[in-house]
């Protein structure tokens, strides 16, 4: 059986204190080793011995919500332009 926990790291001297557990390597693999009472570890239901099996972590990227500027500038500059145009200010290049 396997589970996914996320664990926020608190405030704490070193990684033990932040994460409410210790961890043990025990050949080729890592297993948890104390849980501390109260922890947030002890409140998903980690248990001594768990094996664990890998580390995901956040990616740093940026947010994708600055995709949309661009599309906002060029959709600015069409509005100005076609403006500019219906104004009269741009020749349209048609022969009179």
């Amino acid at each position: 059986m396997e589970k996914l926990i996320r664990l926020d790291l608190a405030e704490g001297k070193n990684a033990a204190e932040r994460l409410g557990l210790t961890v043990s390597a025990l050949g080729d693999t890592m297993t948890v080793g104390i849980v501390r009472l109260g922890s947030q570890a002890a409140k998903l239901g980690l248990q001594p011995g768990e094996e664990i099996a890998g580390i995901r972590t956040p990616n740093d990227r940026q947010s994708r919500y600055w995709f949309v500027l661009p599309a906002l500038l060029l959709f600015g500059l069409v509005f100005w332009l076609q403006r500019r145009r219906k104004a009269g200010g741009v020749a349209t290049g048609a022969a009179p």
